[in-house]
């Protein structure tokens, strides 16, 4: 009878990732250092697994906040700017008409500076310290 139990039901010894579990959690258990790191990996995990809900404020900033360049790093990806940058007109450039926008203008009178690569037309203008005459 007893083999007849024995086979139906298994070992009664528990199964070795249980032991290997219980010596596991002893050894956490038995010495307070683990037990520390323990509870700071999970103070570490929780939040990445349990995000903070989306209408949280650090989710989504006010329209002051966002438009605000004093936004923290953390905060940078919802920066909106001011205004929208100016819309430019899809046109076909020569090396002259190109020669225009070179820079040397004033700065006052928002003369833009055109950068050609390879027949592609860039607008440099924000880097005008970088790229200017």
């Amino acid at each position: 009878m007893d083999q007849l139990k024995q086979h139906l039901f298994g070992s009664l010894d528990p199964p070795s990732w249980l032991a290997s579990l219980q010596n596991v959690a002893e050894s956490i258990y038995t010495n307070p250092l683990n037990l520390i790191l323990l509870l700071a990996v999970i103070y570490v995990v929780i939040p990445l697994i349990r995000p903070s809900s989306p209408d949280s404020p650090r989710w989504t900033p006010t329209l002051s906040e966002a438009r605000s360049h004093l936004a923290t790093p953390s905060d940078r990806y919802t920066y909106l700017p001011p205004n929208h940058p100016d819309t430019v007109e899809w046109t076909k450039y020569t090396p002259r008409t190109l020669a225009v926008f070179d820079g040397t203008g004033d700065d006052q009178d928002g003369s833009r500076i055109l950068l050609a690569i390879n027949r592609k037309v860039f607008d440099v203008t924000k880097g005008r310290n970088f790229y200017g005459p």
